[in-house]
């Protein structure tokens, strides 16, 4: 309880709702991913555990962009940037090293 207050009292209300809204965009997707991989895996494999299990493993590539993402956005707002989408892109990917600065 002291931290909500302190951060309520330092960063203002508005600090607990940050980065919900790109979580929000998401978070649908992702477990929109999750279920279809479970099914699709399950009619193929007939193994429940087996079929979560493999699920799972795949829906990483769906939820671990975009949590990366919702990070990065918030770290531009909180160094005092305005979270712009395609400058976190681009940092992520130059980051990352899928693309060489030219």
């Amino acid at each position: 309880v002291a931290m909500l207050r302190r951060t309520v009292k330092v960063e203002g209300a508005q600090a607990l709702m940050q980065g919900l809204l790109p979580r929000l965009a998401f978070y649908g997707l992702v477990k929109l991913s999750l279920f279809s991989l479970y099914e699709r895996a399950l009619s193929r494999l007939g193994n429940p555990t087996l079929a979560g299990a493999v699920a799972g493993g795949c829906n990483t590539l769906v939820s671990c962009p975009q949590d990366v993402l919702k990070s990065r956005l918030q770290v531009q707002v909180r160094s005092g940037g305005h979270g712009h989408l395609r400058k976190a892109i681009s940092e992520i990917m130059m980051g990352a090293g899928t693309v060489r600065p030219g």
